[in-house]
């Protein structure tokens, strides 16, 4: 079974060298690296390198960005990755590739050291969360955590699996999907937010669509190590609120699209839950002020109140934009096939 690896990058070019590199180094190794680049500036020494197609990405929109490499293989199988891993299992690519001799599984993924830098932006609860109170108020307010490897409402998903499991979703700096698929499901309202930079958790939305079709399976073993590095979501405490905010509501619809509820009630849910985020941002700045807390709440929202205005036609965000043409331009201007 053919595959590739597809990597996505923005401003990183010596981190995505070190990756590629890495990736060719695997046993097995995929029939090429697509590093698709959105950088401010081309990256001249990925453009030299035996095995690797670059392509010039002419928007930078992560989810754009997989689909523009996707498009441009060939192959049976894609594995996305983020541009700062670290590989730490040469044998990554045959542990993913094993699993699709099961036609039913569309999806693989493998467990990954994850280091997140964005949580030390915000400053911890003013209380002991685990306390009955905290823990009353939480249920109250709509918050349930799922079992492991599922996904739930407003894009709250289940801790990783401890063994070989079945998932409803995936994390997005390792994805694996049969290539025939993911140029099919990922929704061009999804590139219509991230072209607006209001959208997060592509991941989950991918992710959750190719479950619709098939298995998505994930290993414990853990295969790379995502390093603490500046994100390029996060701005700042009230804009990163705000995309967290707006996507609980996208990803309720397509949480609602794939266990096939009531979209009306779920976004009456997500209303719920957001103005209970809302009234509790506030009682954590009154109870102990902070910019970090006053932008938080801010941010909540900021997120509300354009999850009212936006267009109900995520069309209307991008309306001089074709993306499929966008992709064949792409393509054909980095000399591809």
């Amino acid at each position: 079974m053919t595959f590739d690896v597809i990597i996505a990058t923005y401003n990183r070019p010596e981190l995505v060298i070190r990756l590629a590199r890495e990736v060719q180094a695997c046993v097995p190794a995929p029939g090429q690296v697509i590093i698709v680049d959105s950088s401010d500036l081309p990256n001249e020494t990925a453009k030299s390198i035996p095995g690797i197609c670059y392509l010039r990405s002419s928007h930078k929109n992560q989810p754009y960005q997989r689909l523009l490499g996707a498009s441009a293989s060939q192959v049976d199988v894609v594995v996305f990755l983020d541009d700062d891993l670290t590989i730490v299992n040469p044998q990554l690519f045959g542990l993913l590739i094993s699993a699709y001799e099961n036609t039913t599984i569309v999806g693989v993924t493998v467990n990954i050291d994850y280091h997140n830098s964005i949580q030390n932006q915000f400053e911890g609860p003013v209380r002991n969360i685990k306390s009955p109170f905290w823990q009353l108020v939480y249920r109250i307010s709509g918050v349930t955590i799922p079992p492991p490897g599922k996904a739930g409402r407003f894009g709250i998903v289940g801790p990783k699996p401890q063994e070989k499991s079945e998932m409803d979703f995936f994390y997005g700096p390792c994805m694996s999907f049969r290539r025939s698929l993911v140029v099919k499901i990922i929704p061009e309202e999804l590139l219509e937010y991230s072209e607006c930079r209001i959208s997060m958790g592509e991941d989950k939305v991918i992710s959750m669509l190719a479950s619709m079709h098939g298995k998505l399976i994930f290993f414990p073993e853990i295969c790379l190590i995502h390093p603490v590095n500046e994100s390029t979501y996060f701005q700042n405490v009230r804009s990163f609120t705000l995309k967290t905010t707006l996507s609980r509501l996208y990803l309720s619809k397509i949480y609602a699209q794939v266990n096939h509820k009531i979209w009306c009630k779920e976004k009456a849910i997500f209303y719920y839950f957001t103005l209970w985020r809302f009234m509790i941002a506030i009682l954590s700045w009154s109870i102990k002020p902070s910019n970090s807390r006053k932008e938080k709440f801010k941010g909540v929202w900021d997120g509300l109140w354009l999850s009212i205005t936006l267009p109900k036609q995520a069309r209307r965000l991008t309306p001089d934009v074709n993306w499929q043409t966008e992709i064949e331009k792409d393509i054909e201007a980095s000399n591809i096939g």
